[in-house]
């Protein structure tokens, strides 16, 4: 079932060339380059193969699966690349992450507890960590983290994720079992919309990621503490 999921929802090196008509080594060097993720998944066959006129063992096959949508960013970066630098790519790309995120951390959300990670001792926001938080955020992005766990690895997907997580996991460090009991109704009807916003960017993940996986943590937990039955 793993593989079925795999399969079903993202490309390997050799689809995403045939997709987009692009070579796997100028594929590679996006990668290598720091302009396009790196493989979400990476799936080991044994080379094991078997017929009616028998059976044979070859070595094993190492494949890298990426999210569907790096055939739009190939596509983008073959044409921007007609006219622009890689390093002035890089940083337009940069900038546009950047920039998502920060829409979304409004003055109003960084009050939030759950943000005391970019504020200095004194209660301030420090502009120093919440930029080497972005850095951190990047390479995460870069190593195909998000192509992972959200739908499309879109930048405004990744900032709604990330920062929702962070307000859900702020209630619940807070009030753990009693969230249910213990917020008010504006508070309950807030943290159910934010949970809203996380599921509406938040990948299924594969069979086997689901027990642990930021899904099950931020949107089921919540919502069968919410409502008091178990989240379909």
């Amino acid at each position: 079932m793993n593989l079925e999921y795999i399969i079903d929802h993202f490309m390997s090196l050799t689809a995403l060339s045939l997709e987009t008509g692009v070579e796997t080594a100028e594929i590679e060097s996006f990668i290598a380059d720091g302009l396009l993720p790196d493989a979400s998944y990476r799936v080991s066959l044994t080379g094991e193969v078997h017929s009616f006129l028998g059976e044979a063992k070859d070595d094993g096959i190492a494949m890298r699966f990426f999210s569907k949508s790096h055939v739009g960013r190939i596509r983008h970066l073959k044409s921007e690349l007609r006219t622009t630098s890689i390093e002035d790519l890089k940083k337009s790309l940069r900038g546009k992450f950047d920039q998502a995120y920060r829409a979304r951390l409004d003055p109003a959300i960084l009050t939030c507890e759950g943000f005391t990670v970019f504020k200095d001792q004194a209660g301030a926001s420090d502009e120093g960590r919440l930029q080497a938080y972005l850095d951190e955020e990047w390479q995460h992005y870069l190593k195909g983290t998000y192509g992972l766990c959200t739908k499309t690895a879109a930048f405004d997907e990744i900032a709604i994720k990330e920062v929702s997580s962070r307000i859900i996991a702020h209630y619940l460090e807070h009030y753990g079992a009693g969230l249910n009991d213990q917020l008010s109704a504006k508070d309950r009807q807030y943290l159910l919309s934010v949970v809203d916003d996380f599921d509406k960017v938040c990948s299924k993940f594969a069979p086997f990621e689901r027990a642990h996986c930021s899904r099950t943590r931020y949107i089921h937990t919540v919502r069968e503490a919410l409502n008091g039955k178990p989240a379909s």
